[in-house]
């Protein structure tokens, strides 16, 4: 099996994360500047598999902080194969040949990056704050 598609782009892209700005630039990551002025990042985090869609928005924030949270979905999705519905289809089949490369300490490696780039933007906040 190999990742194909999106979940691939994804997946690399976010397990590529040693230089973010310029790996959102050379991807060509859909930047907008919105009213306050700031530069930030949208896009959609889901995979189209069999009829199941599993989408997931982000807040409007800066694009390093962006590649943190996306960083953390794909950590996610390797862990739990995506499955949040039930029976439904997950991504395991699709990112199984990606995760046999990662051992337990390269995954720690990402998640440590993870919570050291949270606690310098401090912007993710408990949804009764915002």
């Amino acid at each position: 099996m190999v990742l194909k598609g999106r979940a691939k782009r994804i997946l690399i892209r976010a397990f590529q994360l040693y230089n973010i700005p310029e790996l959102l630039k050379a991807n060509g990551l859909p930047y907008k500047t919105y009213s306050n002025g700031r530069s930030a990042i949208t896009f959609e985090f889901g995979v189209s598999k069999e009829g199941w869609y599993r989408d997931i928005r982000r807040q409007k924030v800066n694009g390093v902080v962006q590649a943190i949270v996306d960083l953390k979905l794909a950590i996610w999705e390797l862990t739990t194969g995506g499955n949040d519905i039930g029976n439904a289809l997950s991504l395991e089949d699709e990112v199984y040949e990606f995760y046999k490369g990662l051992s337990p300490e390269k995954i720690e490696f990402y998640r440590e990056k993870i919570r050291e780039g949270l606690k310098e933007v401090m912007i993710i906040t408990d949804v009764s704050n915002r």
